[in-house]
């Protein structure tokens, strides 16, 4: 029998209590990881969201709780830009946190989004995924006989859009079901308009740990939709539950 995945719906009033909140729960799963299996692979999501929360991990009081050197960083999706522009997610935590951390660059596993060819680049990261779980094979190499496997991450972290896209999972997208890790994805109708690469929903569901961080304003209709019994599956991040644990974090 499969244990249903426990929900935890948290709603603050200010930011701080919510990023107290979050930073505590990576600290404690990301110590738990490491003394079970010797690694943490924690997957980052980019837009405005996780900022504070980049921020305080970053802070040396939280840095030195969390074991760093045993951690690999992964992304669930990243606009195809260059690693210094403002667009980029992987800048947001390279300009809030990377730098003040011990985690070695060959731990450090960006998406790249500079990139002419989006397809060979969404290869490449189902790669750098196989190669970090000790697989010998990816998704974009199988056969219609492979057997499909998901590797499980142990915390992704997620937001969401005000039309319920999470990472780049928009509304309709190929990404919702797929034997894919990872696909290139063209650009949304709603800004920015960047093409993109993101995670699939079915490798995001295999994670151990979903954390989706959520700010109420404009989006209040979408939480709505997400929290209905007979309506949450609708929008991509309603799709979105992981295997263990899933954390909405709502900041009213």
């Amino acid at each position: 029998m499969v244990n249903p995945v426990q929900l935890q719906k948290k709603t603050f009033t200010t930011s701080e209590d919510l990023v107290r909140f979050a930073t505590d729960l990576i600290v404690q799963r990301a110590q738990a990881c490491v003394h079970k299996n010797g690694v943490f692979r924690f997957v980052l999501s980019g837009g405005s969201s996780p900022k504070p929360l980049y921020t305080s991990l970053g802070n040396p009081a939280q840095a030195r709780l969390i074991p760093w050197k045993e951690t690999e960083l992964f992304w669930g999706d990243e606009r195809q830009v260059g690693p210094k522009s403002p667009e980029s997610n992987y800048h947001l935590a390279a300009s809030t946190f990377l730098s003040r951390i011990a985690l070695a660059p060959r731990n450090i596993h960006a998406m790249h989004g500079e990139t002419d060819n989006p397809e060979l680049a969404a290869q490449n990261y189902e790669y750098t995924i196989a190669n970090s779980f000790g697989l010998t094979s990816f998704p974009a190499a199988w056969d219609q006989t492979s057997p499909i496997m998901f590797p499980r991450f142990d915390i992704v972290l997620l937001g969401m859009g005000p039309d319920g896209h999470t990472a780049s999972i928009f509304p309709n997208s190929p990404a919702l079901c797929t034997r894919r890790w990872v696909l290139p994805i063209p650009a949304p109708e709603i800004p920015p308009r960047i093409p993109r690469l993101t995670m699939t929903a079915p490798l995001l569901n295999a994670a151990k740990t979903i954390i989706f961080l959520v700010s109420a304003q404009g989006k209040q209709a979408a939480l709505d939709r997400i929290f209905s019994k007979d309506q949450a599956w609708i929008l991509p991040a309603g799709q979105i539950r992981g295997t263990k644990e899933l954390f909405w974090l709502i900041l009213d």
